[in-house]
């Protein structure tokens, strides 16, 4: 049977300095192909925004870390943060010491905000697309957000919806879930405003040339449009209020 769709609600920011948003992925080019357009949309609207890139992109692949920057610019982003992760360690083995720094670098952004309330954004924790390092990315972040209750009120995991991702894809290189039902859904939002923003950022990410053309042009708009999230809430004790 076909889930009935919510409403799509408006932004749910903090107009001022006062909170901000910090946005965690696992390699450059993830902030753009999934939750570009609700960054955009944050932006706009005066919300400070963050992101913090767990994957380290040295050498050969320097290119990667200008990409993220030019896309960043575009989506309207303060500033990038880039941790020193390479293929192989988003494991066990690394867990607490990047829980540890991520915490560190929260803390460090909080301060620059007011009330240094912090809204966390990531994948959710399937990784969208069933890559490890996403999945990896999704739970140190919820372990960090649990942890820091007297700053991290929202936790905001991006997903696809069933209609818009329905069955895994055979040509993937790993498993590759299908997407969450809307009922399962909490948050909503209507990107068509900013598509052109988001379709820039991702245009951005030129070594990633392949995906890029399979997803921009390969796809109907209705793959990115709306962007959804499940959504945790808590107060400063850490008692959920949502999720």
């Amino acid at each position: 049977m076909a889930q009935k769709a919510k409403s799509t609600p408006k932004l749910n920011i903090d107009m001022s300095e006062a909170n901000c948003h910090i946005v965690v992925i696992a390699h450059p080019d993830d902030e753009a192909f999934m939750m570009g357009g609700t960054l955009a949309l944050l932006s706009q609207n005066a919300a400070p925004v963050y992101i913090v890139c767990m994957h380290d992109y040295s050498g050969p692949e320097v290119v990667r870390k200008s990409e993220l920057k030019k896309s960043a610019q575009i989506l309207g982003v303060r500033d990038c943060v880039f941790f020193n992760l390479v293929s192989g360690d988003f494991g066990h083995h690394t867990y607490h010491a990047t829980c540890s720094k991520l915490e560190s670098t929260v803390l460090d952004i909080a301060k620059k905000h007011a009330s240094g309330n912090t809204t966390l954004i990531t994948m959710e924790p399937l990784g969208v697309s069933g890559h490890m390092d996403h999945m990896f990315v999704s739970m140190v972040t919820t372990c960090v957000f649990y942890t820091l209750p007297h700053i991290c009120k929202k936790l905001m995991y991006f997903c696809k919806s069933i209609d818009q991702k329905p069955t895994r894809n055979p040509d993937y290189f790993v498993y590759s879930p299908p997407g969450y039902p809307l009922d399962q859904i909490d948050e909503s939002y209507d990107i068509l405003s900013v598509w052109d923003i988001k379709r820039k950022a991702i245009l951005c990410h030129t070594s990633q040339i392949i995906d890029q053309y399979g997803q921009v042009d390969g796809r109907p708009l209705s793959y990115f449009n709306p962007e959804h999230f499940i959504v945790h809430e808590q107060d400063h004790k850490g008692q959920n209020v949502r999720g």
